[in-house]
């Protein structure tokens, strides 16, 4: 999604939550800005540090990283690879924070027998440039 578009996007859903502290997707999930924001704040105060540094990598900040989720084709070229046969750390220099299983399941800080399942959605860290080019191919 190009970078003006999703600006727009986010700021149209920051203002439809601050209006009514709530919103409904249209898979009926339901998102609760004022829990959100609540907890959002109690997260500032208790770890500020963490908190930067996330601003900061969603963001694009001044660390020039990012945080980003990557959908795994079906016709990919990682897909039913292990991480550690994928390379991404090697190739792409980035960090696999995560990996979010089709049917839901989180796996935070897989190790390197990990396999990467079409379905999946990758967590990664690191440059976006790098990112963009894993996505080609993810």
């Amino acid at each position: 999604m190009q970078k003006p578009l999703r600006a727009v996007l986010l700021l149209s859903l920051i203002l439809i939550v601050g209006a009514f502290g709530y919103m409904v997707l249209e898979d009926s999930t339901f998102i609760d800005g004022l829990y959100i924001g609540a907890t959002r704040m109690a997260h500032h105060v208790l770890r500020p540090t963490v908190t930067d540094f996330i601003d900061l990598t969603v963001s694009g900040g001044e660390l020039g990283l990012r945080l980003e989720e990557l959908r795994v084709s079906e016709k990919g070229q990682m897909t039913n690879k292990t991480l550690l046969e994928s390379n991404i750390r090697r190739d792409f220099d980035l960090i696999v924070v995560a990996i979010k299983r089709s049917q839901g399941e989180m796996q935070f800080n897989p190790n390197l027998g990990t396999s990467i399942l079409s379905g999946d959605t990758l967590v990664v860290l690191g440059e976006y440039e790098k990112i963009k080019l894993l996505e080609k191919i993810v």
